[in-house]
């Protein structure tokens, strides 16, 4: 089976090429390279057991994206090509309009071109806004308070839209919590070339002198000890769970899944996580709040797990040990 992966050098593209890799699917990978290097092709093609075709273009390129996807004629496309940072997103809300939005109504078009069915999107826990309750569930309310997670609401219900409009069509929305963590043999790490606005690369890159400290914003969250509570689950997990999702994209219907732990971890309690492996301490600062910010937020997985098979294996320790071999950093036994 063919499986096209859009934004496939990043770091969550790279993984699930990996793990594609592993499962013996022949991978096309779609890529601007905006916040990859070029390097990580090559990378890619050597550590990843498996036929790899490289498209670099841009889903915002529709004259270009067309052609790429119906070279491939691919029979599964999994959509991660996009821009993420809730705090970038309110500094260039078109540009996240531009590229979340537009940029997904062109592959859609592009798929249509090639006669491709089945997709499988990269959304986000964002599409909830302030959670009304706790765990998040699939039945939440849909209601985003920034525009990096209004991009993501959009494209989730043009997808819908588009799945609806023809028999035989197959979409599975994966709303991500926090990926974090790298490939345990690869070391497919989130190691973008632009600023990183991530928490574990932010701290790796603190832990290796690029960075003088960690700014925390804010510590007066309703939480125990102040700091915001995330969902962080791990990489190879939530690859895992795209793999088990391609054979639900071959049912006609739209699957909208909590891809996470459906357990919270504070900023603080990241950190100490990140010393205690590395025996070092990490220099911190209190910062102002974030706007688009909530306290705490995690995953009810139970759906997920029941459609998916439990996905989940790794925790949070793992994720900053495999963080930090990736970064190449010494880890304290």
């Amino acid at each position: 089976m063919k499986v096209l992966v859009t934004g496939g050098c990043g770091y969550v593209g790279s993984n699930i090429v990996a793990a594609l890799g592993d499962n013996g699917y022949t991978i096309g990978i779609l890529d601007n390279l905006a916040t990859a290097p070029v390097e990580i092709v090559e990378d890619l093609r050597a550590k990843v057991d498996a036929k790899l075709t490289f498209f670099e273009t841009d889903v915002t390129h529709i004259e270009a994206l067309k052609p790429a996807v119906k070279a491939f004629s691919p029979h599964v496309v999994i959509h991660c090509a996009g821009l993420k940072s809730i705090a970038d997103s309110w500094q260039n809300p078109l540009a996240y309009f531009d590229v979340n939005v537009s940029g997904t109504i062109n592959l859609l078009k592009a798929m249509d071109y090639a006669g491709c069915t089945r997709l499988i999107f990269s959304s986000s826990a964002t599409v909830y806004g302030d959670p009304e309750f706790l765990p998040i569930t699939e039945d939440h309310p849909l209601a985003p308070i920034n525009p990096y997670g209004r991009s993501k609401l959009m494209a989730e219900m043009i997808m819908h839209d588009w799945q609806r409009k023809a028999e035989g069509r197959g979409v599975a929305v994966l709303r991500y919590f926090n990926p974090v963590g790298a490939h345990h043999d690869h070391l497919l790490g989130d190691n973008p070339k632009t600023p990183a606005n991530n928490l574990f690369p932010i701290i790796c890159q603190v832990l290796a002198g690029q960075r003088e400290g960690l700014s925390i914003l804010g510590d007066d969250y309703p939480t125990p000890d102040g700091t915001g509570e995330r969902d962080y689950i791990h990489i190879t997990d939530l690859s895992e769970a795209h793999i088990r999702a391609i054979a639900k994209t071959a049912e006609p219907a739209f699957l909208a899944l909590n891809i996470g732990t459906g357990k919270p971890t504070s900023v603080r309690q990241v950190i100490a996580e990140f010393e205690r492996h590395s025996n070092a301490q990490i220099n911190a600062r209190i910062e102002p709040r974030r706007p688009g910010d909530v306290a705490t937020t995690f995953a009810s997985n139970q759906l997920s797990v029941e459609k998916l098979g439990d996905y989940v294996h790794n925790t949070t320790e793992d994720a900053v040990a495999s963080s930090l071999r990736a970064a190449g950093l010494k880890q304290h036994s």
